[in-house]
């Protein structure tokens, strides 16, 4: 399934609510008292929000929010900081004028006038190139180990979400417990309603000679709506699309899409740099080093990195980046980065916090979508395991055992972030979102919609299905009905069938298939789940379209049956079928097989010899 589809589904079926919003757009621009030039990437704030951003090459910003706002406030290194009062109405023009300073940074001096940007002589792109050149001094992956804890939650919800509280009847009085579990957003403050959460707690364990890297998931939580889609389709999303962000990397892919890192060996070319202020970051003064794409329309980020004043290993404290609104970056609106560090008395660095936030809009006139990756790292230390073999597995993340089963108490002790309480109360909402027909066969109807089976139970030991091959047509069968279906791991987690039996109204034959498997391994779900070590005794009396080899799709699929050309290469053919298959974690397959297959012609497809002799 794709992923707009996915999060599509995951919108229509968590609002049932009107959705409405008071937005208010400031614009303005940010400019030099005296010589009127614009101030490009000065900060603008929201003051009484903590919505706010940069301005852009011209100085020109823009800023939408339904939060409450008392004042505006813009700065720039060698400018005084201005501040003014808001004004009403729902598209505002505020301008700044800032009278300039002159600043001295240690023995960079950032002047306050108009700049004909060069990288040449630059003491800003200098200071980025000292950060490249210094950046194995403190990566922890020098050292023969590095272990640590890693929390991460990653978080789905409707953004902007307005509750309508003065409805009497409707889907708004219906819903009424829904604004019981409305959230905040970390990026504008505007409130979200969470529809899906996935909790894992893992060590991630490196070693460096030979060089291998495996997380040990001691943990993994989901509750929300995704537990009816498919989950490899949720994993990609989750571990794919809102991967981490490594800048001393040259790319970055993330969202599917490739980005030059700031901190890349083109990064002079690529990015405009800038020294804009001193700050505190934790109490610890820092050199604010700004940076934006010469093209906004470009596949980079804006944004900010924080070094300690006077730190000769040039340690980035803090990552702030974002995505600039210009670049056609598939459904996404908005997105921001923002990592933290810690330094060890060696020059060490130790990432200590992770936090991806994303804005989304998949369909104009819907809402949008908010996601959050939250990352949290502790126990760091560089000792050798006792127990080597974790090396020795060929998949990335190894999985203990009964890591879906864990209790309250463990992610009590596991969960090292504040959980909000929409998010942590998830499980009650949808349940009580389920209690209500609409919503409970709305879902139901959604979920065999994406699945292709209808489920008997819940859970489910005999899903009926699938629904795309309950009827088709073709040139030898005509109007071909079918029905079948699968068990399912609630019935037995190592012990599988399906099968299903068909007709044709045009041959008047009936078809079958029935299928035995046994698991060497514990199914969550189904047998064909990742990674598959099974026996399976398969017997199949069916139509065979010579020539063509379906994967995705089975070939009595009812929307492969509009064809512009008649397909008569087809026989009959019967098969008996015995197949081990060994899948290895790192995705290398061993098959062997024992197999006994008839072919029998039909009225187009005839066995005929050289002699001329036909053959039944």
């Amino acid at each position: 399934m794709r992923l707009r589809t996915i999060i599509f589904i995951l919108i229509l079926i968590a609002n049932p609510i009107k959705v409405h919003a008071d937005n208010v757009t400031v614009t303005g621009v940010v400019r030099d008292s005296l010589t009127h030039e614009p101030i490009p990437f000065a900060t603008v704030l929201l003051k009484g929000t903590d919505r706010g951003t940069l301005t852009d090459d011209n100085g020109k910003y823009t800023i939408t929010t339904a939060l409450r706002w008392d004042s505006i406030q813009a700065a720039s290194m060698g400018y005084d900081t201005k501040q003014l009062p808001a004004k009403k109405g729902n598209k505002i023009i505020i301008d700044f004028d800032l009278h300039s300073t002159g600043v001295l940074l240690n023995t960079v001096i950032a002047k306050p006038k108009k700049e004909h940007y060069t990288k040449k002589n630059n003491p800003a792109v200098a200071f980025m190139e000292r950060i490249r050149a210094t950046q194995d001094i403190g990566d922890p992956r020098r050292k023969p180990d590095y272990n640590y804890d890693k929390y991460e939650r990653i978080t789905l919800a409707i953004n902007n979400y307005q509750f309508n509280d003065s409805a009497k009847r409707g889907f708004d009085k219906k819903f009424s417990f829904i604004k019981e579990y409305i959230d905040t957003s970390a990026l504008t403050g505007e409130p979200i309603l969470n529809v899906a959460l996935r909790e894992k707690a893992s060590e991630v364990n490196y070693r460096n000679t030979p060089q291998s890297e495996k997380e040990y998931v001691k943990g993994l939580r989901q509750s929300g709506l995704d537990d009816f889609l498919d989950q490899e389709s949720m994993k990609t999303f989750y571990e794919d699309v809102m991967r981490e962000v490594d800048v001393y990397n040259n790319d970055i892919n993330i969202l599917q899409n490739r980005f030059v890192s700031p901190l890349s060996r083109i990064a002079p070319d690529f990015y405009k740099f800038y020294l804009t202020d001193t700050v505190p970051v934790d109490s610890v003064e820092c050199v604010e080093l700004t940076f934006v794409p010469r093209n906004s329309a470009s596949f980079g980020f804006t944004g900010r990195f924080y070094v300690p004043v006077g730190d000769s290993t040039m340690f980035i404290k803090r990552i702030v980046m974002h995505v600039p609104h210009n670049i056609n970056l598939n459904f996404i609106n908005n997105m921001l980065i923002s990592q933290d560090y810690e330094q060890l008395p060696d020059g060490t660095r130790l990432k200590t916090k992770d936090d991806m936030i994303i804005e989304a809009s998949i369909i104009p006139g819907m809402p949008e979508m908010y996601a959050r990756r939250n990352t949290v790292y502790t126990g760091h230390n560089f000792d050798r395991l006792t127990d080597q073999s974790i090396f020795d597995r060929g998949q990335s993340q190894v999985y203990a055992q009964g890591v879906y089963d864990r209790d309250s108490i463990f992610w009590k002790e596991n969960r090292t972030t504040r959980i909000a309480h929409g998010e942590n109360s998830m499980e009650n909402m949808i349940k009580r979102m389920r209690s209500v027909p609409l919503y409970y066969w709305g879902e139901k109807a959604l979920k065999t919609f994406t699945s292709g089976y209808i489920t008997t139970g819940n859970p489910s030991k005999f899903d009926i299905g699938p629904l795309t091959s309950t009827f088709s047509t073709n040139t030898i069968e005509g109007f071909r009905l079918r029905a079948g279906g699968m068990t399912t791991a609630a019935l037995s987690p190592r012990w599988f069938a399906r099968g299903y039996v068909a007709r044709g109204f045009r041959d008047h034959k009936w078809k079958y298939s029935g299928e035995v498997e046994y698991s060497f391994r514990d199914k969550r779900q189904h047998s064909r789940e990742f990674p598959v070590h099974s026996l399976r005794f398969t017997q199949l009396y069916d139509m065979d379209m010579l020539g063509q080899n379906f994967t995705l799709n089975n070939q009595d699929n009812m929307f492969m049956s509009a064809k512009r050309m008649e397909d008569i290469q087809m026989t009959y053919h019967r098969v008996s079928k015995l197949e081990y298959t060994l899948e290895m974690e790192n995705n290398f397959t061993i098959k062997a097989k024992l197999e006994s297959e008839r072919q029998e012609p039909t009225r187009y497809m005839q066995f005929v010899n050289g002699m001329g002799n036909s053959f039944r």
